[in-house]
């Protein structure tokens, strides 16, 4: 899939010398400037290349923007919540232990990809925060593990991070082994795996 991204030349936007050494990297306004950059870039991208194919794009949970757009492209987006999104908040109000309630399923994902083939998944798209579930936080060990899943299958990793600072915090204060590192710390590792 890397072929689809080297089509644009000179970089994306804010070309220069900083664009190019992380031509990754792009920062926008706001979600739905986000949003419309990309799928405005894939959309004829897909149709040049594998013109009238379907494909299947997964998440933790789209955003309804995001969803909107994967339509609108003719592709299928997949959420694919985890089971503790279900969990019942105790009767205290509160948990011990925050449980990552905006991770991705990665059995659904293993799954998802196997039935559709790895050929057919242009793209796998996490949102940090988990919006779409009351901005519930994601845990490093799930964005890791989707990582290595994206890239045993040479698939793109890509993240919504409107909400990284929060999502790091979250991280540093439930995660076992990050409440000694700092947010930026924590930071640094999580766009490590994207």
């Amino acid at each position: 899939m890397k072929c689809i991204w080297l089509t644009m030349k000179g970089g994306f936007i804010n070309g220069g010398k900083y664009q190019l050494s992380r031509p990754n990297t792009f920062i926008v306004p706001q979600g739905r400037c986000a949003e419309a950059l990309l799928f405005d870039v894939l959309k004829p991208l897909f149709a040049k290349r594998w013109p009238g194919k379907v494909f299947t794009i997964p998440s933790n949970a789209h955003f309804d923007t995001t969803e909107g757009n994967i339509k609108q492209m003719g592709n299928v987006p997949r959420n694919l919540f985890h089971k503790e999104i279900l969990f019942e908040v105790p009767e205290s109000g509160k948990y011990e232990k925050n449980p990552f309630k905006g991770d991705m399923d990665i059995d659904k994902l293993n799954q998802l990809i196997e039935a559709v083939g790895v050929e057919n998944v242009p793209l796998i798209y996490s949102t940090v925060t988990n919006n779409s579930v009351c901005g519930q936080a994601v845990s490093m060990k799930n964005i890791r593990e989707v990582s290595k899943i994206a890239h045993k299958y040479n698939i793109p990793f890509v993240m919504d991070g409107a909400r990284w600072a929060e999502n790091c915090y979250f991280i540093k204060m439930n995660e076992e082994g990050y409440a000694d590192k700092s947010i930026c710390e924590i930071a640094k590792e999580m766009f490590s795996y994207f």
